[in-house]
């Protein structure tokens, strides 16, 4: 638990390196992540753990990082997540909980809303046919970097057989 609580915010220092970046180069209106969390295939019958790694991520970003989320959409939620939603959003500050998007399997017109249909993955109803990456948690970097180069940390991933 303490690992994942560690490259959790490792991920999140990532993050911030990645946004300050971005706002170098598009301009001082980037200031925050929308992110979508695919649940498709998500079984509630798995590792019990997973409750508590969600509610330490929960709290961790809502306690250290609570500007960098604009909207998590969480897709293709199971008809027993939706339900639990209820709970889970209690263990959030109301401000955060209100970014947090809970959606079925017709998310489509609801993503294209907040994202345009050119940035939307083709995969979730956009035109948008950059590649999705996939995702490898033992990628995750152990240390918090120093500085981000966008460069650097595609040819690191590249290297580590993970295409952006």
């Amino acid at each position: 638990r303490d690992d994942f609580k560690h490259r959790h915010v490792v991920h999140m220092e990532y993050m911030s390196h990645r946004i300050a970046d971005a706002k170098r180069r598009y301009g001082s209106h980037v200031s925050q992540l929308t992110q979508i969390m695919d649940l498709q295939g998500l079984t509630m019958f798995g590792d019990s753990r997973g409750m508590t790694l969600f509610r330490d991520a929960f709290e961790i970003d809502q306690n250290a990082y609570p500007e960098y989320l604009g909207n998590l959409f969480i897709i293709n939620a199971p008809f027993v997540f939706r339900g639990m939603w209820s709970v889970i959003k209690g263990w959030v500050d109301p401000k955060t909980a209100k970014k947090f998007i809970v959606l079925g399997s017709n998310y489509k017109e609801t993503l294209l809303q907040y994202i345009d249909e050119d940035s939307l993955p083709a995969e979730y109803g956009g035109t948008c046919t950059k590649p999705l990456p996939s995702v490898n948690f033992d990628a995750i970097p152990k240390e918090k970097p120093e500085q981000f180069d966008e460069e650097t940390f595609l040819n690191t991933m590249k290297e580590k057989g993970i295409e952006l």
